[in-house]
């Protein structure tokens, strides 16, 4: 018998155990963990605490683009120069 849309709970849904990162983690690792588990964001733990969560969403905004070397930080640099 299948549940009514209602009766789903984040339970139902969620990635246990969820992996988490420290803050000093590298961007790349970050990705790389994020599309080792399929996931859209990861949390950020220190010393067995969340202090934030962090998306791919931002963590390819500051990566470079592949059509160029330059992060998107030095592009609008130069742009408003």
């Amino acid at each position: 018998m299948q549940k009514a849309f209602a009766q789903f709970r984040v339970s139902d849904w969620m990635t246990v155990p969820a992996p988490v990162i420290p803050p000093r983690s590298s961007v790349q690792g970050a990705l790389r963990l994020l599309r080792d588990h399929r996931l859209t964001a990861l949390p950020v733990c220190e010393e067995g605490r969340f202090i934030g969560l962090v998306s791919e969403k931002d963590l390819l905004d500051l990566t470079p683009s592949r059509a160029t070397t330059l992060s998107r930080f030095e592009i609008g640099a130069l742009l408003d120069k």
